[in-house]
Parts: structure tokens; sequence; C-alpha cells
């Protein structure tokens, strides 16, 4: 093989990689995005743990994409749109991607029973979530809403929670301060809450570490759940 056939090859090779690493990297944005209720936040995070996600990126799609690359160069498919094709394999992960972040950006109830495990229920109302973290970041999600106390009780005894001082959850520098300093003025605060009781409980896995708080007032029809993970 003449020398600048193999030089042209290796720089279409590049070039691919190339927009492929670019494609990759905007969708990872977007879905940091999307993923944080403080969107700006959230794409700044992305931005900062960017030479992480390239190492992914190297050890992940640059090995796909020269695969695709060889294929369609090898069997000869469609040399018009092969440089397309061969960015088939970023393609159809930056699609997964955004299509979870956005689902879960407009569904927030959809992301209530993804982090909970258990459905929202049914009659609940004044409904507010708030979501920060995810991929290299901490997880923060909160919810709260308005339901019936046979609600409140289905959602106790779908975890092995266990009552703990509401004290110590609005501790200065703890949480709900963390919390409280993001969400927006209208958002239910527990602390205000007479008589207002919390209940935790945390799941531990070779992931890491998830941790729940349920605080319901004294007729538990007022719910605030706290998931953060680790």
């Amino acid at each position: 093989m003449q020398l600048p056939l193999v030089l042209t090859r290796f720089r279409r090779r590049r070039t691919l990689c190339l927009w492929a690493w670019l494609i990759f990297w905007a969708s990872d944005l977007f879905a940091g995005a999307m993923y944080w209720t403080n969107w700006p936040e959230g794409f700044l995070v992305r931005l900062f743990f960017t030479p992480f996600l390239l190492v992914e990126f190297t050890m992940l799609m640059v090995p796909l994409t020269l695969l695709a690359i060889g294929l369609w160069s090898w069997r000869g498919w469609l040399q018009e749109c092969r440089s397309l094709l061969a960015l088939t394999p970023v393609l159809l992960v930056t699609l997964l991607i955004s299509s979870d972040a956005l689902a879960w950006r407009l569904r927030p109830a959809g992301r209530f029973g993804a982090v909970y495990h258990v459905a929202l229920p049914a009659d609940a109302r004044e409904f507010r979530a708030f979501f920060s973290g995810g991929g290299f970041a901490d997880t923060l999600d909160a919810f709260a809403f308005q339901t019936n106390p046979t609600a409140t009780n289905a959602l106790l005894a779908a975890h092995p929670f266990k009552e703990a001082m509401v004290s110590d959850w609005s501790a200065k520098g703890g949480i709900a301060a963390h919390l409280f300093g993001q969400v927006g003025q209208d958002w239910p605060d527990p602390r205000t809450w007479p008589k207002a009781r919390l209940y935790r409980y945390n799941e531990i896995d070779t992931a890491g570490a998830l941790y729940y708080d349920l605080i319901t007032d004294e007729t538990m029809t007022k719910v605030f759940i706290i998931a953060y993970g680790i």
C-alpha cells in the first residue's frame, strides 16, 4: 500500500474520531444540563469532568468507531454515506443518552418512581421536584407533595425506614440547609411543620450508597422525600 494512501486513510479516520468525540461530548453536556433542575450548574459540572469523559470515550467509543469504519470500508457498502455510517455507534449512544435525560427532565413524576422504586400516589397534589447530580457528581433528588395518610403509610411500608430525630435532619450545614439554599421559595419547609416526623433508610451496593429521608407532618398528609447518593 502506498504511503500517501495510508496517510489519507489515517487522516480520514482521525477526522471521523474527532467528529465522534464532539458529538459524544455535546450529548453529555446536554444530558448534564437536563439531569439538573438548575441546568447551567449541571452543564458546568459536566464541563468540569470533560477529562474523565474523554477517557471513557477513548476506551468505549473509539474502538467502536474504528470498527464501524473498517466494516464499511471492507464491505464497500454505500460509499457515498460511509463517513456518516461510521458514526453510527456514537449517534446511537448519543440518542440514548439525550432521550433518557430529556425524559427525566419532562417527567418528574416518572423520576420519582425511578428513584424511590414506588409510583407517585395517584392523588398527589402540589407536586414539586428538584434534582441534581449524576454521572461523576453525587445525586440529590427531592420531592414534595400532599396526599392521604394511607398513601403516606404505603410509602413508608415500601422500604425499611427507621424513625430518626428531625433535629438531625435540620441541623445547620446538613442536607436540609444545602437543599433549601437551592430550591424556590414556594417549596414547603418541613422544618416549620409542628410535630414533624423523620424516617430514614439507606441502600449500599457496588455503585455506592443511596440515602433516603422521608418527612411527614402530624396529619401524614404532607410528604417531603430526599434521596441523595454518594
